[in-house]
């Protein structure tokens, strides 16, 4: 079912590379969508401004994992949801090197 169905409003993207952030700006030309470069261990916005927060296939490199979440939470409104599948796992070597 298309997201115009439930009337939604604004729609942010964003992402840590200002290329990436330029690039979709140029691709994604849609009414009530912005993109916005940031990094999502410090999210640019205001808390409590969302219903609802998707990351997809993003999260597993963030260092700060933990920060992450507690950022979701901060730019939630009371009653919202986040969506975060994880679908690769990362781990360290002895050395400290991710494999």
């Amino acid at each position: 079912m298309p997201c115009a169905h439930f009337a939604p409003g604004p729609l942010y993207g964003s992402g840590l590379n200002p290329a990436g952030v330029d690039f979709c700006r140029k691709k994604h030309k849609l009414p009530e969508l912005d993109f916005v470069q940031g990094n999502a261990e410090d999210l640019p916005f205001a808390d409590q401004s969302f219903d609802a927060v998707i990351n997809v296939e993003a999260s597993h490199p963030y260092f700060r994992f933990p920060r992450f979440l507690a950022e979701v939470a901060r730019v939630l409104r009371p009653g919202g949801i986040s969506f975060t599948p994880i679908s690769a796992f990362v781990t360290l070597s002895p050395n400290g090197r991710r494999s």
